[in-house]
């Protein structure tokens, strides 16, 4: 899902949103919703559609990028190998998607963006006690950023753009995660 503010509320509300495939595509242009209870049911409405599904539970996959061009790579790459995709704009929607109930087995976050950067939301969804791994992609392959990042609570930095090859790396260490926790 791409996820714009107002789009998450009209999601929750059960608005109509353009979609294909596992993906849903929502309007980022679109106002925030000003009544916080009303968002919190949203939410609650958001975290049971990545939940509720007939048959066997797909991975789930937070992109969060800024950049709808990579936005649209990721998710073609993560949709391609099975895996049911959920875009955000930026780390505020990634931590409220969470606060709200919302849970993935994957989160690939960008480091560098609006509104919250990729550091605070991994600061702040660790705080949360959010123990999902989060892959850091960035194009910044050095420096006390991408330290930064590290020291945020990642498990792992990439650099852009990813690969099906990433993707599928990932997606055994996940596999393998969930058969030792059973």
């Amino acid at each position: 899902m791409v996820l714009g503010e107002k789009a998450v509320t009209d999601m929750i509300k059960g608005k109509d949103i353009a979609t294909s495939g596992s993906t849903t595509i929502a309007d980022p242009a679109d106002e925030p919703a000003k009544d916080n209870s009303s968002t919190a049911v949203q939410a609650e409405e958001i975290s049971k559609s990545t939940i509720d599904r007939d048959g066997p539970k797909k991975l789930s996959v937070l992109i969060v990028d800024d950049c709808p061009f990579n936005r649209l790579l990721h998710n073609f790459l993560v949709t391609e190998m099975g895996l049911e995709s959920h875009l955000a704009e930026n780390g505020r929607i990634a931590v409220d998607l969470h606060h709200f109930g919302a849970s993935f087995d994957l989160i690939l976050m960008d480091m560098e963006m609006p509104v919250m950067n990729g550091v605070q939301a991994t600061k702040q969804l660790r705080a949360m006690g959010v123990d999902t791994m989060i892959v850091g992609v960035t194009a910044n392959d050095h420096g006390p950023q991408r330290q930064a990042f590290v020291e945020a609570g990642l498990n792992d930095c990439l650099t852009k753009p990813l690969s099906d090859e990433n993707i599928a790396v990932l997606v055994q260490l996940i596999k393998g995660n969930n058969e030792r926790s059973k």
